[in-house]
Order: C-alpha cells, then structure tokens, then sequence
C-alpha cells in the first residue's frame, strides 16, 4: 500500500460518517427519552403523594369540622333538656327538695 491508499483507507467515506452520525442521534434520542420518562415516573410520584397528603388535610379538617358540630349540637341538646326541665318545674333539684 502507498501512502496515497493508506490516508484514503484512514479517511471516512461520506457513507460511514452519515452512518456514524446518524447512530449518534439516535443515542441522544434515547437518553434524552429515557431522563424524559423518568423524570415524569417522579413527578406522578411526587403528585400522588402529595394529593394523598391533601386527602389527609382535608379529612382531618371533614372530622374537626364534624366534630366540633357534634360538640355544639350536644351542648345545645343538653340545653335544651334542662330549659325543658325548668318549664316543668323539676330544675336541678332532686326529688328531697334540696338543691344539687
């Protein structure tokens, strides 16, 4: 082989760098798929996670609220079935005569 042969055996045909080329943007192509993917796998993640900590805020304000109903409601019941007891003259004294 001359010198002449042997730099245009070293040199890439147009063929081989099209070639070259076109497997290297497929590997872009692919790694940037591949980080795209995984980055929204982390954010389905993340949102999942944090809508179940919004479903537990707002479940234990559903029970505070509820709660806090009861409370009032029993109290206003209690009321109620003393006012009841004073109309019909039995109040808080018991049955002697003499006051609680």
């Amino acid at each position: 082989m001359n010198r002449q042969e042997r730099s245009a055996y070293r040199r890439w045909t147009a063929w081989q760098a099209t070639a070259f080329y076109l497997a290297m943007m497929c590997c872009l192509v692919l790694a940037v798929g591949w980080a795209l993917k995984d980055r929204h796998a982390r954010e389905l993640a993340a949102a999942r996670v944090n809508s179940l900590a919004h479903a537990d805020l707002v479940a234990e304000w559903a029970k505070g609220a509820f709660t806090s109903t009861d409370n009032t409601l029993s109290g206003m019941a209690n009321l109620f079935a003393l006012a009841l007891n004073d109309e019909h003259g039995e109040g808080l004294a018991d049955e002697g005569g003499q006051g609680i």
